[in-house]
């Protein structure tokens, strides 16, 4: 009893030592508010009309923010995706080129990332502005990015194409004791060039990545302190569904782009080349996609330097704030990770924060757990690497043309990975699954879609017969038993082209009438050209006078001839059981709707609709192969021409529909396991490092995963290559790719990693058990929480946005929340557990 008065008292001192503290901050923060009155003013510098007050509006900032988003994930997850093949073709580019092009924007991130956003959250900073400049940096980006196709030459395919060369001898046929050199003067100096136009592609996309990086982060906390916090999540959430629409969008964009020809602007037109989408050599308007996207990001850039330095915060009631506070719990942060320390706090000397971080990342490395999910998550995301040469994996293996290849990428593959991250987090939060049993689910999912990948490995397309290459002069795929040669025994000079004096410059192909594509009209022994308008518009060029085209029996010539010419449309040659493959290779449709006449016009005759050679042509004959003139059919056959046409034979294969379902599926249940990973993450953390890890992690996942996975993915590809270009000494892009090789070496390297992630994740299933075995019972947690899925898709899909607090010390916080976490101080001075501070 006599401690009542006392104990009274003493409770009494406390209540008013709490009142008088939170009236001095609530004074301190209004006073500065007032101070800070003229931040509230739109305007740029000096200039803040009154009319400009409507845009201090957070609705009109959210949609200038998220069309920023929008367009800048066209461009950097799915638009430079889509045109690496085309950049391949356009500069001579290896696959390990093209990955260090898509990881140049991850790695301009990397190096700013953290000055970005301590130094963008810090007290007096506009962060619209710094976004501004930062939107500024990526149209510049996305402009020099663009700018090699200006700097650079137009795109040669055949000189004797282009009309002002017309009158030059033509250099890709059989010429007697001459020379063919295609490596002149320019285009001598145009390849010294290659790596300069490189260069700045690559500087371009480093430019673009150093730019981008404030954008999320910085965004999100400026919506975070300006809106009440019911509509924060709603807000924010809006900024990620627009950022899951930019990666399909970026590849349909893509898609038109490269069905446009690459010089369009320098009148140039394709049809004068015989160039047609379709066409292996055909190369599309790579650059127009970044000068729209840059276009968008300048339109973007400069309403963000309108808005002011503060946004009002709406007055709440005093029936909102009491709903704020009875709802709290039931609210759905999107990027609120934990309730611990900042990652730097600008208040604290710098010794003091760095002694601070080495203390946490200490802590952070030798947690076990972390440690081996972080390496999981590695795996897991170095698949997205093979992502970045699906479109070629589709034209390579199947055929699909580019545009249509990027199409199927962006409207039917990309969501599949969206509908599995969603999916993931509906039956964890359904299911109230505990971090153990995350982990067991996403290695499930892991290992089910390593299963899934298997059929990868058998749905493929024959490769197509190129003489001296994958098939042996004299032979057709017509023939039975006709012989396959290794990769040692590639030779494309034969007896038929010795004296040709072929060049190697200058990949040229023609499909000759046998079923076989040549490396060009010269390796084909064709000793005339003549070309032709096709009825499409259309210039192609008919080879005649060939030496090196394989003698078919004449049953085979026969039914080619009644399928290719006696009806309109034939598609395919004989093929099947007349082929030990079983493939249909066929000559290019055009072939189907040229006349006989067209086909053979260069000195030849026809007779019954076939044609045949004029004897009086006065062209030699194939130097090495004087007795096997073109017009020398097998018997029973004579007067049969060996013709080709200036287009790559193709084969007859449909089997990408399974392909894209299989993948589609395996997809799905491959990013089924990203969020329980993430979650399992994030209660393996104290909440003290928990924001730190996160940070941690996104650093180590993007350093060992995201940069490196392009580029060792490409240099794998390029070791299946079977043969180089060469300009003018110069090795340049790969001409044609073992098929069976490269399906193993794609898909075997993504299985790879798949399977080890999976493995990664059981044991780090095993250490998280074992660990909580050693806890206390009363500190056992049991489901995840709301909070924990919440945050876990916000650091998947921000990626590198779980820094995004760091230095920031919410300047423009409400006077409730500040209240809240004084009173939160106040509580832990005296009981020690701010975990169970009462609500206000």
């Amino acid at each position: 009893m006599e401690n009542g008065p006392a104990s009274s008292r003493h409770h009494d001192y406390d209540d008013k030592t709490f009142t008088e503290a939170a009236r001095d901050l609530n004074g301190s923060i209004m006073a500065d508010t007032h101070e800070k009155e003229e931040d509230v003013r739109c305007g740029i510098l000096c200039c803040k009309p009154k009319w400009a007050a409507w845009l201090a509006n957070p609705k009109l900032f959210v949609l200038c923010w998220c069309l920023a988003i929008l367009m800048n994930i066209i461009l950097a997850a799915g638009y430079v995706n889509g045109v690496l093949t085309t950049l391949e073709k356009r500069f001579q580019l290896q696959s390990k080129d093209l990955g260090i092009v898509a990881s140049a924007a991850d790695i301009g991130s990397m190096v700013t990332v953290l000055f970005v956003t301590y130094y963008g959250g810090k007290p007096g900073n506009s962060r619209p502005k710094i976004l501004g400049v930062g939107l500024l940096g990526l149209a510049l980006g996305a402009f020099l990015s663009g700018l090699p196709h200006f700097v650079a030459p137009a795109y040669e395919v055949d000189p004797e194409s282009i009309p002002n060369l017309s009158s030059l001898e033509s250099k890709d046929v059989c010429l007697a004791n001459k020379t063919n050199e295609w490596c002149g003067k320019d285009a001598a100096a145009a390849t010294s060039s290659q790596g300069g136009w490189f260069a700045l592609l690559v500087f371009g996309q480093f430019i673009y990545g150093i730019s981008g990086t404030p954008l999320m982060p910085l965004g999100t906390t400026f919506i975070d302190d300006h809106v009440r916090k019911e509509s924060a999540p709603l807000y924010i959430g809006t900024s990620y569904i627009v950022f899951g629409l930019g990666p399909p969008l970026g590849f349909v964009l893509s898609s038109f782009a490269v069905r446009i020809y690459v010089d369009i602007d320098k009148g140039i037109d394709p049809a004068t080349l015989g160039l047609t989408p379709a066409n292996p050599l055909w190369v599309g308007a790579w650059w127009i996609g970044f000068f729209i996207c840059g276009a968008g990001l300048l339109a973007t850039a400069f309403p963000m330097f309108f808005f002011p330095h503060a946004l009002k915060r709406p007055s709440d009631s005093d029936v909102i704030q009491k709903k704020d506070k009875s709802e709290k719990k039931k609210m759905l942060p999107m990027m609120d990770m934990d309730r611990g320390p900042p990652l730097l706090d600008p208040a604290k000397g710098l010794w003091k924060q760095i002694k601070g971080m080495t203390k946490s990342l200490k802590e952070v490395l030798t947690n076990g757990v972390f440690l081996v999910l972080c390496l999981s998550g590695v795996c897991m995301v170095s698949t997205f690497g093979a992502f970045s040469f699906m479109p070629k994996y589709l034209e390579l293996q199947f055929g699909v043309p580019k545009s249509q290849a990027n199409m199927l990428l962006g409207i039917v593959m990309l969501p599949s990975t969206v509908f599995g991250i969603v999916g993931s987090g509906i039956v964890i939060k359904k299911f109230k699954l505990t971090p153990v049993q995350c982990l067991y689910m996403s290695a499930t999912s892991v290992f089910l879609s390593s299963l899934i990948s298997i059929p990868m490995f058998f749905l493929t397309c024959p490769q197509p017969p190129m003489a001296g290459v994958t098939i042996p002069y004299g032979y057709s795929p017509f023939m039975p038993n006709a012989p396959y040669l290794k990769n040692g025994d590639i030779n494309l000079i034969s007896s038929c082209n010795t004296g040709c004096n072929c060049n190697l410059d200058k990949y040229s192909p023609v499909c000759g009438s046998d079923g076989v594509t040549y490396f060009s009209g010269c390796h084909a022994g064709c000793t005339e050209k003549q070309s032709f308008m096709h009825p499409m518009g259309i210039m192609i060029s008919n080879f005649s006078r060939c030496g090196c085209l394989a003698d078919l029996p004449p049953e085979v010539l026969m039914k080619m001839m009644a399928e290719k010419f006696g009806k309109s449309g034939a598609g395919a040659p004989p093929g099947g059981e007349d082929n030990p493959t079983g493939q249909k290779t066929h000559i290019d449709p055009m072939w189907a709707t040229a006349s006989p006449q067209k086909l053979a016009r260069s000195n030849a005759n026809t007779t019954d609709g076939v044609p045949t050679m004029n004897s009086n042509s006065t062209k030699p004959s194939v130097p090495g192969k004087e007795n096997a003139m073109p017009g020398n059919g097998p018997p029973g056959f004579q007067g049969m021409p060996n013709f080709a046409i200036s287009f790559p034979c193709r084969t007859d294969c449909n089997k990408w529909g399974a392909f894209i379902a299989v993948f589609v599926v395996g997809g799905f249940a491959s990013s089924f396991g990203f969020i329980p990973v993430i979650i399992s993450i994030l209660r393996a953390l104290t909440p003290e490092t928990k924001s730190f890890g996160m940070g941690v992690q996104s650093v180590l996942v993007k350093l060992l995963g995201f940069i490196p996975s392009p580029i060792y993915f490409g240099a794998l590809i390029d070791t299946t290559c079977r043969l180089w270009s060469t300009t003018c000494g110069k090795q340049g892009s790969c001409l044609l790719y073992d098929l069976d090789k490269n399906r193993y070496a794609y898909f075997g390297l993504i299985m790879a990693l798949r399977t080890l992630g999976g493995f990664l994740i059981l044991f780090a299933a095993y250490l998280f058990k074992r660990r909580e075995q050693n806890k206390p019972l009363e500190s056992k947690n049991g489901g995840v929480t709301k909070q924990d899925i919440a945050a876990s898709l916000g650091s998947l899909t921000g990626s590198m946005h779980s820094l995004d607090r760091a230095g920031h010390d919410h300047p423009h916080h409400d006077v409730e929340r500040d209240t809240e976490d004084l009173r939160a101080n106040i509580w832990r001075k005296k009981f020690g557990d701010a975990d169970h501070t009462p609500l206000a």
